[in-house]
């Protein structure tokens, strides 16, 4: 707006936008004694990702009772029995898996935004994510999910650790992560005002 010297009422912003699937039938951050918590960490290449700081914290805690998914690359095989590298998944596929994890972990190194993160909260999962670039706008943190701040890693670990002591926050905020997904980045709400306008009719 600024740069270009463009008025206000000729801008509009694009959210991304997402599927929104059916609501999931088990809630969120189940743990404790029923099932482990299920972490899953997305994308590629692992290095910049920050996978190896996932790692690095599971191996610090070796009774820790969680799941930890990779999917895309991964570091190196750690033989921790706690840890799936799923490797390259058809989208559809990542879908699946997020319906059935409780948080998303990205604590990336090099990001602008992530949407994953979006995608995730879509299925109601919400994310522990650095604050980084345009990460820090999906996330309102403390309500639909957590920040932290870049390259921090007690500050990441101490998050992780307070969902793993303490699942059932998982469940409010988990629910504003969804709520938040659909009223902002919902494919078809995004798209409708764009569709009517390239059609030469007012949104």
């Amino acid at each position: 707006e600024h740069d270009l010297g463009l008025a206000p009422e000729r801008l509009s912003i694009l959210r991304q936008g997402v599927t929104i699937p059916d609501d999931r039938s088990e809630p969120p951050g189940v743990g404790g004694t029923e099932r482990p918590l299920r972490l899953v960490c997305v994308g590629q290449p692992a290095e910049r990702k920050g996978m190896d700081r996932l790692t690095a914290w599971l191996g610090d805690r070796p009774g820790t009772d969680v799941e930890l998914h990779f999917i895309g690359d991964a570091p190196a095989d750690t033989g921790d029995r706690r840890v799936t590298a799923h490797g390259l998944l058809p989208h559809a596929e990542v879908q699946d898996l997020l319906s059935s994890v409780d948080v998303l972990v990205h604590p990336t190194r090099r990001d602008q935004s992530a949407n994953i993160i979006v995608e995730a909260a879509a299925h109601g999962v919400p994310a522990v994510a650095v604050s980084m670039g345009g990460i820090s706008e999906l996330i309102d943190d403390g309500v639909t999910g957590w920040l932290v701040p870049p390259s921090d890693d007690a500050a990441l670990a101490a998050a992780l650790d307070r969902l793993v002591a303490e699942p059932a926050l998982i469940a409010n905020v988990s629910a504003a992560a969804r709520a938040r997904a659909i009223e902002c980045h919902d494919a078809s709400r995004q798209w409708a005002g764009l569709a009517l306008w390239l059609g030469g009719r007012d949104a």
